[in-house]
């Protein structure tokens, strides 16, 4: 809420809603061990949540597979507990995956924990990390943001480049060229070849996504096998599979591309904000104003209808950007499974 405190409901599979037990959670209810903290921001896996509290300190409950808690431990934790090692260092952005966890420094340097398999911790291999580890991103870029997809995982850096690693499909948006000769994995175990170009191996370390030099990025969201990037003139890049329409084009490619609807041109929305969750891509965009009435904001979403998850009342695939009838978004979080 506004003051800081921390709701929590739904499935209480593995104390991810931490309140002290595994039970499910039908209204919103206050999460009492996070009472002394005043939260900025929050981010939920499938089984584990995270929350960053406004002085820079990480509090993590729920299932600890792969040491997606950053507590050094295999068991479950159904109340929050601070994440320890981060004591004098300050976090600023926090984002979450299956059995995975990212954090962002204030300084900008990335830290992942969590399950390695497809490499998509970045650390060069397939182990998992109990604790959080420093990834090294090419030339020391300081990272913006980072976005956690089902085994794949996008960093914006400082100076808007884009890098990907984890499995080996489309939602990483590479060339052949782009990456260079693996490193060793070490134990764990990957996800074999994906939809890749010449059926690319796993990446395992942060690459540049060549397609989008040129592009300076300001946010990146990640689907399950999809992705979105946010360019700072307010233009949408989509890349990955396109089963259900989430990328939002028509030109039948899964390589990065524009979504039309998007950018500063006429008869566009000038893109704000963008999120990602399965088969589905959401973003707040903005339309000019005139002498006589303000910008309009606006929320369009695209791709698979499945339950309801784009909400735009109905199960049908939505090929192309939607606007939402609903009242002004201020911001997006974003979303989880199907939902």
């Amino acid at each position: 809420g506004a003051d800081g405190r921390v709701y929590s409901f739904g499935e209480g599979r593995g104390g991810k809603l931490g309140h002290g037990g595994c039970e499910d959670q039908w209204e919103p209810k206050v999460v009492e061990g996070l009472a002394d903290v005043h939260v900025a921001a929050v981010a939920a896996g499938d089984d584990h949540s995270v929350c960053l509290g406004a002085d820079g300190s990480v509090y993590s409950f729920g299932r600890a597979k792969g040491g997606c808690l950053g507590h050094g431990v295999k068991h479950s934790q159904g109340v929050p507990k601070r994440v320890a090692c981060f004591k004098g260092v300050r976090v600023a952005a926090v984002a979450c995956g299956p059995d995975r966890t990212a954090l962002v420094a204030d300084g900008g340097a990335l830290y992942m924990c969590g399950d390695g398999r497809a490499g998509a911790l970045g650390h060069g291999g397939y182990a998992p990390c109990f604790f959080p580890v420093i990834i090294e991103v090419p030339g020391g870029s300081r990272v913006r943001v980072v976005a956690l997809g089902a085994w794949h995982t996008l960093v914006a850096a400082e100076d808007g480049t884009v890098y990907a690693f984890g499995q080996a499909h489309s939602a990483l948006g590479l060339r052949p060229g782009d990456v260079g000769p693996a490193p060793r994995a070490g134990p764990g175990y990957g996800l074999g070849p994906g939809a890749g170009p010449d059926s690319m191996e796993d990446v395992l370390v942060p690459t540049a996504v060549s397609a989008l030099r040129g592009r300076r990025a300001v946010a990146v969201a990640a689907g399950d096998t999809h992705s979105a990037v946010l360019a700072d003139d307010g233009t949408v890049l989509t890349f990955g599979l396109r089963t259900g329409g989430q990328l939002g084009r028509a030109d039948g490619g899964e390589a990065p591309a524009l979504v039309r609807r998007f950018g500063p041109a006429p008869g566009q929305a000038r893109a704000v904000a963008v999120a990602a969750s399965m088969g589905v891509t959401f973003v707040v965009g903005e339309t000019p104003g005139t002498e006589q009435e303000h910008a309009r904001t606006a929320l369009f979403s695209f791709g698979c209808g499945d339950d309801g998850r784009a909400g735009l009342g109905h199960q049908g695939d939505t090929l192309l950007p939607a606007r939402l009838t609903i009242g002004i978004p201020s911001k997006l979080t974003a979303p989880g499974g199907r939902r």
